[in-house]
């Protein structure tokens, strides 16, 4: 062994500043090689061409002879696969006189491969050349051990999750289109028991035309009509809160108890003729005290009641009342609605406005209740259910009595003046679409011409004068936008309205074609198409 290699302390990452004497250099020697043969790292030097000039005799407990390992390259020592690296690091360490630790692995006699991890330090002379390197080669087998099933524990924790997620999102999936077709199911149901009264009383009123010389009783199957109409296209419209939540609810001051009544006359086929069919008398009594009006969206509020009604006739096994008991307290109206039927116990009570729970197996949707209890708490109010095995049911709705002046403006204030005499051009290939645009058009004054495509309606636009054009959206050989496009094209100053059944979703998604000024829904009320054609002329004349 060299000097240079007895002074050098293979721990530390510098060699030693001061020489050792001759006198010293027996008993340093015996030190250094005490320290070298009884540690457990293996203690190594190199010269500057990356050759071993010293290996501990430790190397020896993993099939290597030091002594037949010195004068060869340092990367000999190392496993194929990791010998290119560690060849690199040791050249780059020699290179720029910075010792670099490298892990690796080395194959042993027995065939076991072992890692290990060499630390060191550069040795320069005393004119601080680099003429070296040395360290100790430490045994990590068993960190790297546990580092490796560390790793394969996390890859198969990483392929668990993935299937987790894999099978969640099948059944969420699963789960939204179980819940889709549940709503429809509700949705079919609902839209069957609006369309009951419209098809029963017009039947009625045609198949026998006498019934037309009684005027009042004509009117109120008119306005029952009307009313399930209104009702069909809120249910419609309600698929809507599958996906954007109902901000935009319309409310005004509503008599409560009418409302009850008239959700009373349009399930009156169910609750009555239907029930009494078999065998089953049903009455529908009605308590009502004086109570204010409130501030509500008279179809939805009636379609709590139908759906109220619907349920108590479910449950009814036997002749039975339905009651119905409004009052007010300090600052609620109180509506109590009352069966006679079987009651419930503790657990389905509790559960009853969950969404989808149902105790009908496949004949309800679930949805009943739920939808009940969402509308009374847009509309600012609470629900409770009181029932018991054998007592019946009792629901108790609270909606809050308007309080601020705002409030309980009626919707009798004086109107502005309606805007008359215009020039309006109808787009739609519906023939009764365009029959219901040309008759509410007339009612209020306007001069009104229908045509049934776009092409149409752009030869018309460039040989007559028009204030204003309503136009579908979804026309065969020419839609609605390219209309508008080229309304806008050839006539910019005439405003444009799209009246389509996508109206909802053209305004959910932010869509407004060029050249269109307002879109509207289908179906749409006289009220409503009154105040989109008055709105839509005031901003062009502003």
């Amino acid at each position: 062994m060299t000097d240079r290699e007895l002074s050098h302390d293979p721990g530390r990452t510098c060699a030693r500043e001061e020489a050792v004497s001759a006198a010293e250099l027996p008993a340093a020697e015996q030190g250094y090689r005490a320290l070298i043969e009884n540690i457990r790292d293996i203690a190594y030097s190199m010269n500057t061409d990356g050759v071993l000039t010293f290996l501990g005799p430790q190397a020896g407990e993993y099939g290597i002879a030091p002594g037949s390992a010195v004068s060869r390259p340092f990367a000999d020592l190392v496993s194929p696969e990791d010998r290119e690296r560690v060849a690199d690091s040791v050249q780059q360490s020699l290179t720029t006189g910075t010792d670099v630790s490298v892990e690796f692995r080395l194959a042993g006699a027995d065939g076991s491969s072992y890692w290990f991890e060499k630390r060191g330090g550069i040795v320069r002379d005393a004119s601080g050349e680099v003429v070296g390197a040395s360290g100790i080669l430490r045994d990590i087998t068993e960190r790297k051990k546990t580092e490796l099933a560390a790793q394969e524990k996390s890859m198969r924790l990483g392929a668990s999750l993935d299937e987790l997620r894999s099978a969640q999102d099948e059944v969420i999936q699963y789960e939204r289109l179980s819940a889709l077709r549940q709503m429809a199911s509700g949705i079919a149901h609902d839209f069957n028991n609006v369309l009951m009264p419209i098809l029963g009383f017009t039947e009625l009123m045609t198949s026998d035309p006498n019934i037309l010389n009684d005027k009042d009783g004509a009117m109120r199957m008119i306005e029952m009509i009307h009313s399930a109409g209104n009702d069909a296209r809120h249910v419609v419209r309600r698929l809507r809160a599958v996906y954007k939540r109902n901000d935009d609810l319309v409310c005004k001051l509503v008599d409560l108890g009418r409302i009850v009544e008239s959700a009373a006359s349009l399930t009156m086929p169910r609750w009555k003729e239907e029930m009494r069919a078999s065998g089953i008398d049903i009455e529908i009594v009605t308590d009502f005290q004086p109570v204010p009006k409130i501030m509500g969206n008279e179809s939805e509020l009636r379609e709590v009641l139908v759906s109220l009604i619907l349920n108590a006739t479910d449950a009814m096994q036997e002749d039975g009342t339905i009651t119905f008991r409004l009052f007010s307290d300090t600052d609620s109206v109180v509506l109590e609605v009352q069966n006679t039927g079987p009651g419930m116990d503790e657990q389905t009570a509790r559960r009853c406005m969950e969404p989808f729970f149902t105790t009908k197996d496949t004949q309800g949707s679930g949805l009943g209740l739920a939808m009940v209890y969402g509308i009374v708490e847009r509309h600012g109010g609470s629900m409770a259910i009181e029932s018991e095995p054998e007592t019946g049911t009792t629901v108790r709705i609270r909606l809050p009595i308007p309080s601020e002046k705002k409030d309980l403006e009626d919707d009798t204030a004086p109107q502005p003046p309606v805007i008359s005499n215009l020039r309006v051009l109808a787009i739609d290939d519906e023939k009764r679409v365009r029959q219901i645009i040309y008759a509410m058009l007339k009612a209020d004054g306007h001069y009104p011409e229908v045509v049934e495509s776009g092409q149409e309606g752009i030869d018309a636009i460039q040989q007559q004068d028009f204030d204003l054009v309503i136009v579908d959206r979804a026309m065969p050989c020419m839609s609605g936008d390219e209309v508008a496009a080229a309304v806008h094209k050839i006539r910019p100053e005439i405003p444009v309205i799209m009246l389509t059944g996508f109206g909802d979703i053209m305004k959910d998604r932010g869509e407004c074609p060029v050249g269109v000024s307002r879109i509207m829904t289908k179906p749409i009320t006289f009220a409503e198409l009154r105040r989109f054609v008055e709105s839509v002329m005031r901003d062009k004349r502003r």
